[in-house]
Formats: structure tokens, sequence, C-alpha cells
């Protein structure tokens, strides 16, 4: 089994083990109170995006355990301790932004913000795996101190448990802005300290890199002395490789701090809406187009985003989708887009056009499961059973389009339903008007008023 695609993480009630693009997290039976796994089944009614897809959840005789589905560019939260740092205050803001320990509290679920049931994308995606009604193990401490403890261990590399159970070790460890993240009073404060502390992260991290390319510099100095004192011409040859070797990583400093540099001002291009001139200068910083990418999908520079790194094009669409503003996709171009790219925009396109001929065309080569919810989504809304089946049996196990399939079949059979309930009072109005006397009339309208008030009950 190949390490690139099999990792195991813990957190607090079990392991989490990701494997290609399946996430599985077994907890102990013991940490639930249920009386019965449907009990857990469904705790969050409705779907969200920012929860990553329960596939299936299963019973054994030690564990349960939670299935979930990841896109392949995510990334464990774990992995934030190889990132830049401007990557880690990204994520770490855009989880205080987001709040959705906030926005659950009244449904009383609980979702973990252990960075390692979190996946991330730079620079502001981010998803998250465990969630928990009142039959299954959480945490006691706040909304607050949760964040606190997930700020911290994003920014510092210092455990999350550590960082929650304690968080007055970890100030003695860590730095200045550390003991003031603890300080906050509010969600809000947090974020604001976040938000305002961006520059000062970057400062720190280029003065390490500083720090380190002086001491490289010494190191090439004293070296170079110890060689003229000592004039051993063997020795001499020895060291002089050395020091050029001590040189390249010098070098290699010195490019890093300039691509910073770069980095930080493509960023402040971004800020002050300069999309185009601060792509070009992250470009040349080398900073990833993926990265680039998702940040601009986040400013909603959908057309620069796809042309920055065309297999964008599925985040761009994910994110106009949740704007609820799919008419920015009929103005896409595909320009500067591959074969394959520009099919799929064709399709996205055919499928918000309601372009019947087009759609079944996709249906027919369907291969593109994203795809097929949205087509799923526009058939549904033409109670189109047949070809809804059709997507169904490409991708049986696809919730959104089973939800699609179940939501079209009882429309279907509410509108059975109507068209029944109508022809039994248009056959009862007819009887009524040829009724011979008043009580034969009384007991059709009194039969025509029940069918009527089933229909309009259906109809609510």
């Amino acid at each position: 089994m190949s390490k690139d695609n099999f990792n195991v993480y813990t957190f607090a009630f079990g392991t989490i083990t990701e494997e290609n693009n399946e996430i599985r997290i077994d907890i102990e039976n013991d940490q639930f109170s249920y009386t019965d796994v449907s009990n857990i089944e469904y705790h969050i009614e409705k779907p969200d995006e920012r929860l990553l897809p329960l596939r299936n959840i299963r019973e054994g005789n030690e564990y349960v355990t939670l299935i979930y589905q990841k896109s392949d560019r995510l990334r464990n939260g774990i992995q934030l301790k190889e990132e830049e740092y401007p990557i880690k205050v990204s994520i770490a803001e855009k989880i205080l932004e987001e709040d959705i320990l906030g926005q659950y509290a009244q449904d009383d679920i609980y979702i973990s913000i252990n960075p390692s049931t979190i996946y991330y994308y730079p620079m502001k995606t981010v998803r998250y795996t465990y969630t928990g009604n009142q039959f299954m193990p959480r945490e006691t401490y706040t909304n607050l101190e949760r964040y606190k403890a997930c700020v911290v261990s994003i920014l510092s590399g210092i455990a999350y448990e550590k960082c929650l159970n304690s968080p007055d070790e970890v100030k003695q460890e860590a730095n200045e802005l550390v003991a003031e993240i603890y300080n906050q009073k509010s969600v809000n404060d947090l974020l604001s300290l976040i938000q305002s502390s961006e520059d000062y992260i970057t400062y720190n991290y280029i003065a390490k890199h500083e720090e380190n390319y002086n001491q490289k510099s010494k190191w090439y100095k004293i070296g170079l002395g110890a060689l003229a004192v000592a004039g051993i011409v063997g020795v001499l040859f020895v060291q002089l490789n050395a020091n050029g070797n001590q040189i390249e990583q010098a070098e290699a400093y010195e490019q890093q701090l300039n691509n910073k540099d770069l980095q930080i001002e493509g960023n402040e291009a971004l800020n002050q809406g300069d999309y185009e001139q601060g792509t070009q200068t992250l470009l040349e910083a080398g900073i990833n187009p993926q990265e680039i990418a998702s940040k601009l999908i986040e400013e909603e520079q959908y057309q620069l985003a796809i042309n920055t790194d065309e297999s964008a094009l599925e985040q761009a669409i994910q994110h106009i989708y949740e704007n609820e503003n799919q008419q920015i996709i009929l103005e896409l171009n595909d320009d500067d887009l591959s074969e394959q790219a520009s099919s799929k925009l064709g399709n996205e396109k055919a499928i918000i056009e309601r372009d019947n001929n087009t759609m079944q065309n996709v249906l027919n080569f369907l291969n593109d499961e994203n795809t097929a919810e949205r087509l799923a989504q526009a058939y549904a809304e033409a109670v189109d059973m047949d070809s809804l089946e059709q997507i169904q049996a490409k991708y049986p196990d696809n919730e959104v389009i089973n939800q699609a399939i179940n939501e079209t079949a009882e429309k279907e059979k509410q509108r059975e339903q109507r068209e029944n309930l109508q022809n039994q009072i248009d056959d009862l109005n007819e009887r009524l008007d040829n009724a011979d006397d008043e009580d034969e009339e009384n007991d059709l309208q009194g039969q025509i008023d029940d069918l009527q008030s089933d229909l309009d009950n259906l109809d609510s």
C-alpha cells in the first residue's frame, strides 16, 4: 500500500484513517449512548458544503465507523505544519470567519475542529468531518476555548489537545501572539486579532529566514579564514567543496526571501483589487497556480481563476452555485481552456440553460459525478424520472442524486394524487348538476367539499 494515499491520524475520540479519497473515523462503541444506530445516522438534516459527505455508518462489535468522502485536492489539517505562514493564517482566518460552531449551536450539533479532523486547500477552503449529536462523544469546552486551541495549534504546530488542555504551558512555549490569542474574549475579537496580525506573522517568517541566511554567510566567512590558516591542499579541496554547498544553500535562502517579498507584493495587489497583477506576481514568486486560483475564486474572480489553473473549474462552479448566481457560469469563456475543460464548461452551461438536447448528450456520456449531481437537480425540477434513474444507475451511492430521485418520486406521487382527486371532484360536480333532489345535492356537495379539502391539504 502506497504511503502517499494512506495516512492515519488520531484525535480525542478515536482514529482517522485516510485512504485515497475515503476517510474512516473509528470510535469505540462505549463512547456512544444511542439505543439504535439510526439515532446518529441523520443528525445533520440539511446538506452543508462545509461538511464532507458522510457516506456510511458501520456498527461493529468494538467500534462505530464513520465513512466520509473527500476530493483529491483536500489535505488533512495536520499537514498545515509544513505550510508557509500565510497559508496557516489564511486557513485559521477562514475557520473563524465561518464560525461553524456558532451556526450549529442551536441545533446542539457538535463539530470537531481538531486539525486532524479538518481538511483544507489553500488559501480559503476548509471542510469538516466529525460531527455529533447528543448520543455521540464531544468535548465539554466552550466554542471560544476550542477556537483558540485550533488557531494556536495551526499557527504553532503544537498538538491541539495540549493547546486545549494546557494553555498556560503553551503560552510559555510559544511567542507573544499565542499569548494574545488566549487573551481574547470572543470569537470576533479572535478573528480581528488574526486579521490584524498577518503582517506580524509574515515578518516573523521572513526574519527567521534572514537569520538562517546570516548564519550561513557567517559560517562561510569563518570557513574561509580557517582554510587560509590551515593551508593544507587536501583539506582545502574538501573545505572548498563544502563551502560550495554552503554558497548554494545561502543563495537558495536568498531566493526564498525574494520569493517571499514577491508573495507579499502579490497578496497586497489582490487585496487592493488588482487581480491581474497580483496573480502574475504570485506566479513569479513560485506559488502553486492551484493556490492562486483558489484565492481568486474566493474573490469571485472566476474567469481569471480558471485561466490561471483550469483544474479549479469545478471549485469555481461549486462556489458560484453556493452563491446562487449561476448566470456567471454562462458568462465564462473557454478561450484559454483545454478541450476537456472546455467541454465540461459547455455541459454546465447547458444544464443551467436547460438545453434538453445537450443535456441528453451529457447524460449519455456522463463521467463527472459533480456534473451528474447538478444534472440530477435539473431533471428533478422537470420531474423526469427516466433520466434521473439513468444518472442513479451510474452513481448509485451518491446521496445528492438519491435525494433528487426520492424528492422527484414524491412529487410524481403527489401529482398523481392531485390528478385523481381533481378527477373525482369533476365527476361529482357533473353529477351535482344533474341531481334530482336536495338530499342528493347535499350529499354530493359534502363529498366534493371533503375531496377539495384533501386536495388543498396536499397542495399545502
